[in-house]
């Protein structure tokens, strides 16, 4: 077709110039500060852990390590990119610029260029790293709480059982000293919807295997074993399993791991006890989270596109997480499942939340359960393909296109606005 036989949208047609880049304009300034005033109010041995912990889960899943790599996850078997420069991280090295020996202890870790580095040369240098640390912190007491996690179970879908079961032995052959494996969320609590809901795992590895390069190197391998099971669960799971170390009760924040959570917390292999921090009132961090989370969503949804299963999915799980978020921000400790049914009253005007849940309600219904074995097969040979199977065309069921309002776009930015400025959305 010609440029010039193109049919011009007359201007009654034509989308407001720049109405969503205003939105996100202003929720991506009000994160930057939020981000800011944060990290200045912590010490700056907090800036020096959250750095390692996040080169320790960049190690945890990288087939080749290098000063690159930091920024960026490569593509590798299990996980997905995730970029270090995001305005948290960059707050924090700010934070530690010009303080010796916190500032080159981490520029020798993070690094200029693209020297590629062995993987057991970065665990060497990544456990001095921590060392250091422990040394440090040595004379500050913890002031964690102690979480005991029952055993899992999930009785009522042998299917859940044996690949569950799978991926705790897969775990458990790392050998000893490697912490624990536990679940939150939905198939913690029993409510899961197979096929549906995604695996939230978390590792909490202790501080003695974070200074010991030996056992690094043990927990990468069995990191990058366990990822086909993990993937195995949704075959658009959106997000790694989190990891967290055993400085977690001397610096931890509460942020994105409250106590709230840890009251649903199931043990699945290792170590039943953990520490983690003790305060659900970190306002700044909270408020912090929440705008960080409103520009992701905001961003998810601008450059939407239905059909495409796996971007519409993670939109929807933004939505469901944003309420736990906004609560806190307002000093309000809730769980996830609080959260949810509260906010739909007080900030859902335009029914996204509850649209999500009746989505995620039906799905047990209409579709199938978890992932066949041949896809779990090809799963083991490339865990990202839930990411290239969801990304295709036409991935969406054809039922859940019929629910979406046809300004389900518009909705969302509304509910993510309203939510960040915590306040009730205009009906």
């Amino acid at each position: 077709m010609s440029i010039s036989s193109r049919r011009v949208k007359p201007a009654t047609e034509r989308r407001p110039p720049r109405a969503r880049d205003t939105l996100l304009s202003r929720l991506v300034t009000a994160r930057d500060e939020a981000a800011a005033r944060w990290v200045a109010a912590r010490p700056a041995v907090y800036s020096v852990k959250a750095l390692l912990d996040h080169a320790l889960r960049v190690y945890l899943s990288s087939t080749a390590v290098t000063p690159a790599s930091l920024l960026r996850y490569p593509r590798c078997p299990g996980f997905r990119r995730a970029r270090l420069h995001s305005p948290l991280t960059a707050a924090l090295r700010r934070r530690l610029a010009g303080q010796r020996p916190w500032a080159a202890l981490i520029d020798g870790l993070y690094g200029q260029g693209g020297a590629v580095w062995a993987a057991d040369a970065f665990a060497a240098r990544l456990a001095r790293a921590y060392e250091r640390l422990a040394q440090t912190l040595a004379t500050r007491p913890g002031a964690g709480v102690n979480v005991v996690a029952p055993p899992w179970e999930y009785p009522h879908h042998p299917d859940v059982l044996r690949r569950m079961g799978c991926l705790r032995a897969c775990f458990v052959s790392g050998g000893e000293g490697l912490g624990g494996l536990y679940l939150h969320g939905s198939y913690a609590l029993g409510d899961a919807v197979p096929g549906y809901s995604d695996l939230d795992a978390l590792w909490v590895l202790p501080a003695e295997a974070c200074m010991d390069p030996a056992a690094l190197g043990r927990a990468r391998k069995t990191s990058m074993a366990c990822a086909p099971h993990l993937y195995s669960f949704d075959r658009q799971q959106h997000h790694e399993w989190f990891v967290l170390t055993g400085f977690e009760a001397h610096l931890g924040d509460g942020v994105y791991y409250p106590p709230a959570l840890w009251r649903e917390a199931r043990s699945l292999a290792g170590k039943m006890t953990f520490s983690v921090a003790g305060s659900d009132h970190d306002a700044a961090g909270a408020r912090w989270a929440l705008l960080s989370l409103a520009v992701r969503t905001v961003e998810s949804v601008a450059a939407l596109r239905i059909a495409n299963w796996y971007a519409l999915k993670n939109t929807l799980s933004y939505v469901a997480l944003l309420p736990a978020l906004g609560y806190q921000a307002r000093g309000e400790a809730l769980s996830k499942a609080e959260a949810i049914a509260r906010a739909a009253e007080e900030w859902d005007a335009g029914g996204v939340l509850a649209l999500a849940s009746r989505l995620r309600q039906e799905w047990g219904e209409r579709e199938k359960g978890l992932p066949g074995a041949a896809y779990c097969r090809a799963l083991a040979f490339n865990p990202h393909l839930s990411r290239l199977c969801g990304g295709l065309r036409d991935t969406t069921p054809k039922w859940v296109r019929q629910a979406l309002p046809s300004d389900f776009g518009a909705r969302v930015r509304a509910y993510a606005a309203a939510l960040a400025e915590c306040r009730a959305p205009e009906s």
